[in-house]
C-alpha cells in the first residue's frame, strides 16, 4: 500500500470508526440526561444501558457478518454501507421526533436500532483493518480504532449535550448526523480491490475462536469491560440534572471525563503494552 491510499485508508477507518461510536454515546449518555431532564422516572432510565448490549452480543452474528457478502459492494462494504446509512437514518429521525418522555418508547427503539447497526458495522470495520493493515500500520490502527470509538463516543454523548445547550436538541443531532454522513461518503466513495474479495478464506465460524488457546479468558475479559461499561456510563450524571444542573454543564463534565479516559485508557494503555505484553496488563 502506497503512502497516499495508506493515509486514505487511515483517514476513513478513523471516520469509520468515530462515526460507529457516536450511537452509544447518544443512548449512554445523552439519552438519560436529556429524558431526565424532561422528567423521565428513574426506574425507567436504569434500563437505558440494555441499549448497549450489541456491543455486548455482537459475536454472536460476527461469522454472518465475515461470510456473506455482496460482490457489487464488496466483502464489507456490502456491511459497511447499509449499516452506517442506518444509523444516519435512525439520527435524523430522532433530531424530528425530539428527545423529551413523551415519545420515550420511540426514542429509545431508534437508538437501539442504532446500537445494533453500528455494532455490526464495527465487525465489518474490524475485518477490513485486519486485512488492509500488517506489523506496525496494524498497532497504529488499531489505536485508531479504540480512539476513534471512544472519541466518537464521547461526541455523541456529552459533545451532543453540550451543543444541545448552545444549539438546541435538533441542531445538535443534526451535527451528529452530518459527521455520519461525512464517514458513510467516504465509505461509498472507497472501492475494495478484486483481489480482497476473491482471496480465499476459510469460513468464519464461532466454534473455530472458542476453540483456539485462550479464547475463553479473552471473551470473558471482553464481556466484563464491556458490561461495565454498559452498565456505569450515563446514569451517573442524572445526580447531576436533579442537582439543577443544566444540560451543557454536564456535558462539560462528561467530556472533561472522556478526555481522562482517552488519555490514560487508550494513551496509558497502548503504553502499558507496549513495555509488558498484553497478558500482563490484563
Amino acid at each position: 500500500m502506497n503512502r497516499i491510499a495508506d493515509a486514505r485508508m487511515f483517514v476513513m477507518i478513523g471516520a469509520l470508526y468515530f462515526s460507529q461510536g457516536i450511537p452509544l454515546g447518544v443512548a449512554m449518555e445523552a439519552l438519560p440526561t436529556l429524558l431526565r431532564r424532561d422528567g423521565a422516572d428513574l426506574h425507567a432510565l436504569a434500563w437505558l444501558p440494555l441499549v448497549g448490549l450489541p456491543w455486548v452480543l455482537k459475536f454472536l452474528w460476527a461469522p454472518v457478518v465475515d461470510n456473506r457478502w455482496t460482490r457489487a459492494l464488496g466483502r464489507r462494504r456490502s456491511w459497511i454501507l447499509p449499516m452506517q446509512a442506518v444509523v444516519l437514518a435512525c439520527l435524523l429521525a430522532l433530531s424530528w421526533l425530539g428527545i423529551d418522555a413523551a415519545a420515550a418508547a420511540w426514542v429509545v427503539a431508534l437508538m437501539a436500532l442504532a446500537s445494533l447497526a453500528s455494532a455490526t458495522q464495527d465487525i465489518a470495520t474490524d475485518g477490513l483493518t485486519a486485512e488492509r493493515f500488517q506489523g506496525q500500520d496494524l498497532a497504529r490502527a488499531n489505536a485508531v480504532q479504540v480512539g476513534g470509538t471512544m472519541v466518537g463516543f464521547f461526541f455523541g454523548g456529552p459533545g451532543c449535550l453540550m451543543l444541545a445547550g448552545h444549539i438546541g436538541q435538533t441542531g445538535a443531532l443534526l451535527t451528529l448526523a452530518a459527521v455520519v454522513a461525512f464517514s458513510l461518503l467516504l465509505a461509498a466513495a472507497w472501492r475494495e480491490t478484486e483481489l480482497a474479495m476473491s482471496a480465499a478464506r476459510r469460513r468464519a465460524t464461532l466454534g473455530a475462536f472458542v476453540r483456539r488457546p485462550g479464547a475463553w479468558a479473552l471473551a470473558a475479559a471482553a464481556f466484563l469491560s464491556a458490561m461495565t461499561a454498559v452498565a456505569g456510563y450515563g446514569l451517573s450524571k442524572l445526580f447531576l440534572v436533579d442537582a439543577g444542573w443544566a444540560v451543557e454543564a454536564v456535558g462539560r463534565v462528561g467530556m472533561a471525563g472522556g478526555v481522562v479516559t482517552v488519555l490514560l485508557g487508550c494513551g496509558g494503555g497502548a503504553w502499558l503494552i507496549g513495555r509488558l505484553g498484553a497478558r500482563a496488563v490484563l
